[in-house]
């Protein structure tokens, strides 16, 4: 196929997908809406590559341990319907290639760590609006609609941040800067009749209709809104302003987006989303055991981080140590039983089964030939039982995790 072609198939496939329902797929759906600081595409994230590589890493290791699906934008269609031109061979219309090579590169980068099935692609303006092409004007409403809003915000908002202004030929540029915003919000606005504190106001706008597209986006997919840590000011917006239609900010979704495995902080995400897959029904269990001691939790008015932390220090840890502790007693036992017997080599290949690196079968053959296993028979079975009993505990699969780098236990 021709490279006119390509193009013009690449257009067809961008229009096609926009009928695809963004929505969620089940009524089990364990959904996020991604934000602010969590979104590697939105409007108020870098746009370079690496940057987007390094935050699609940051959202995974957020999310791998508990969601189906993670909404995040969808740059790319729109990019490709509305901004380039895939059939006019000047410079002019096909020197965006090299952004459009940037923006499927960082697609290629999730496909390599197996997360595809974890991203749901929408365009955010479309699902906010009840999943419609919204045309420009009922945007311009909802911008316009915040306006009040925005003038009660800012005078204490200035006060705790700074603004200033910066000539660039015959426009200026305006920067907000708050302790609550990892980065500056900025407007770029003509000389003439130029002020600051009006300026200032759309660029704090700016900032509030993003927040508020999310919001309403988020609500009508029925899932709980994610924001970065690093973005207070958004999620004070979110607690204060109430900015969403249902109160989706404690619901159990929030909860585990805001949970911490810090003893799988040094394993690649990579490996975490390939175990997930390959131990599917472990992680389910997992997975409602943390939605069960949330709810729990939930139920006795507890809400947010402190939600997530008693679920890490009360939950997770006690049972994870469990775990260590029951096989550590096994192991010792099993070698108490059978050294004598067996050699090195034949306990490690049993040890090495019986904790599911090889199939147990194999091992008792091997272990065969030294002449040990029919006089160590119960002493192996009551190993086997319980190394399936451990196999059943909920944080099994957390546990299995820890395995793919054993050195980060020392």
């Amino acid at each position: 196929m021709g490279k006119r072609e390509t193009r013009c198939a690449l257009r067809e496939a961008a229009e096609a997908s926009r009928g695809a329902p963004p929505g969620p797929p089940k009524d089990s759906y364990n959904g996020l809406f991604a934000s602010a600081g969590v979104d590697p595409f939105h409007p108020l994230a870098c746009a370079h590559p690496v940057c987007r590589n390094e935050q699609i890493n940051n959202l995974l290791c957020r999310v791998w341990h508990y969601f189906d699906h993670v909404i995040i934008e969808d740059e790319l269609t729109p990019w490709i319907i509305h901004y380039w031109d895939p059939v006019c061979e000047c410079h002019k219309c096909q020197a965006p290639l090299e952004e459009l090579v940037d923006k499927v590169a960082v697609l290629l980068n999730i496909k390599t760590l197996g997360a595809e099935e974890l991203f749901r692609f929408v365009e955010k303006p479309r699902v906010a609006f009840l999943n419609n092409d919204p045309p420009q004007k009922n945007l311009d409403r909802l911008y316009s609609s915040l306006t009040e809003l925005t003038g009660r915000l800012a005078p204490q908002l200035f006060s705790e941040g700074s603004l200033e202004s910066k000539k660039a030929g015959r426009k200026t540029k305006v920067y907000f800067d708050h302790p609550d915003l990892p980065r500056s919000g900025i407007g770029t606005f003509p000389n003439k009749g130029f002020e600051i504190e009006v300026a200032g106001r759309e660029v704090l706008q700016d900032l509030l209709f993003n927040l508020v597209l999310d919001a309403r986006a988020a609500n009508s997919c029925g899932i709980p809104i994610g924001v970065g840590s690093e973005w207070s000011l958004y999620q004070r917006w979110l607690k204060t302003l109430d900015l969403t239609e249902a109160k989706i900010q404690d619901a159990p979704e929030s909860i585990a987006f805001n949970l911490r495995l810090p003893a799988l902080d040094n394993i690649p995400i990579k490996d975490l989303i390939k175990l997930r897959r390959n131990e599917g029904d472990a992680f389910i269990k997992f997975r409602q055991a943390i939605k069960t001691a949330m709810t729990e939790r939930m139920n006795q008015g507890n809400c947010g981080q402190k939600i997530a932390n008693e679920i890490e220090r009360d939950v997770i840890e006690p049972q994870l140590a469990n775990i260590r502790q029951r096989l550590a007693s096994s192991q010792k036992s099993l070698r108490k039983k059978v050294g004598v017997s067996f050699g090195v080599g034949s306990i490690a290949t049993i040890v090495g089964a019986l904790v599911g690196h090889i199939p147990f079968t194999l091992a008792v053959g091997a272990a065969a030939l030294s002449g040990a296993v029919l006089s160590n028979n119960a002493t192996i079975n009551r190993y086997v039982e319980e190394t399936r009993d451990i196999s059943l505990e909920n944080m099994y699969f957390l546990w299995k995790a820890q395995q793919l780098h054993p050195k980060v236990l020392a």
